[in-house]
């Protein structure tokens, strides 16, 4: 959901479930259930990975995106996180 001043709208899918969540460089990225979605404007949301099950938290750190289990495990993308515009 997101709130305008006068009254909030939805932003995406009613099957949303959200993690986790960062902003980075003006992007927010969300963990939803087992993908970790991107957008600058809430309106266009762009995947950006999909995780391991179980994983409870995401990251940002120098481009690249880490998430985090409930195993204790950590897994770094190799990739760099893929831009979203501006």
């Amino acid at each position: 959901m997101a709130f305008d001043g006068r009254a909030p709208r939805l932003v995406h899918s009613a099957r949303t479930q959200i993690i986790d969540l960062t902003v980075v460089d003006g992007v927010f990225y969300v963990l939803d259930g087992r993908e970790v979605l991107g957008t600058r404007d809430l309106a266009r949301w762009v995947t950006i990975a999909t995780t391991p099950t179980r994983t409870t938290s995401i990251g940002i750190l120098d481009g690249a995106l880490y998430a985090g289990t409930a195993d204790s495990e950590l897994f770094r993308y190799c990739r760099p996180v893929r831009s979203l515009g501006s």
